[in-house]
């Protein structure tokens, strides 16, 4: 049985306890053994909580354990987070975290610290949102030679410039025009039904392919067979609907 301790029980660190609670069977399935929260490290007072026979108060309870074999860091910060982690790298302990701040700060000693002591420090919840990346690098493209890593400029710069140049006109445009949509837009400001009904084609052929290909990148990444057909034929029955719509008030006009 694997038995793990979690720094800091607020938001972060009750929803792992929850979630590792929840979906026990699941994980101890993937982990290939048992896997059960030993110890929970944090200040407060839990008197009459479900989980105070777990709450300690000193870092020295879960270093002196030898059954504790990873470390869940949700506290925050680097005045207590930084020292605790250290201290767990070099006992042995692999270390998981979404913290930030520590990451950046400290990032490099740490996975430093965690070769010469031959544990893990992981620290993916940290990096985009939680989105996972940094494990299909790894993992996923292991044959690629990845020299950078961009994304953060082309979506905000992108983004910004969008909103700089188109934004402030089309929001006049639209509450002149009094149009909610893009179609109704293009329709309402050069005057022709036609160009509305061939704008809103084009949206949903050029959104299908898009969304599709969205949610088979997502359903290989996952081994989840099947998801990628989901929006598409959502899309299909929504423009079906749409194309009823728009016969039957054609007819009534």
């Amino acid at each position: 049985m694997a038995k793990i301790a979690i720094l800091g029980f607020g938001t972060v660190g009750s929803g792992v306890y929850e979630v590792l609670c929840r979906n026990a069977a699941s994980v101890s399935r993937r982990a290939g053994e048992p896997v059960e929260v030993k110890y929970i490290l944090d200040p407060k007072d839990f008197t009459g909580n479900p989980v105070e026979p777990l709450v300690v108060k000193s870092i020295d309870v879960i270093l002196q354990d030898p059954e504790i074999r990873v470390v869940v860091e949700t506290i925050g910060g680097t005045r207590f987070a930084y020292p605790y982690v250290k201290a767990c790298l070099e006992s042995g302990r692999s270390v998981c975290t979404s913290n930030k701040e520590m990451v950046a700060t400290y990032g490099a000693e740490l996975l430093a610290l965690a070769k010469a002591h031959n544990c893990a420090f992981l620290f993916e919840a940290s990096v985009g949102g939680g989105t996972p990346i940094i494990t299909p690098m790894h993992q996923c493209l292991a044959a690629n030679v990845i020299t950078a890593v961009e994304g953060i400029g082309n979506a905000l710069l992108g983004s910004l410039l969008a909103w700089a140049v188109l934004g402030r006109r089309t929001r006049i445009m639209s509450q002149h025009l009094d149009s909610a949509t893009m179609p109704e837009f293009f329709g309402k400001r050069f005057g022709r039904r036609s160009l509305k009904i061939a704008a809103s084609v084009i949206i949903f052929i050029f959104l299908i392919p898009y969304t599709a290909s969205l949610y088979n990148g997502l359903s290989r990444l996952f081994g989840m067979n099947g998801v990628w057909a989901a929006f598409p034929v959502s899309e299909l029955l929504t423009a079906l609907l749409t194309l009823f719509l728009l016969l039957r008030r054609t007819k009534t006009e």
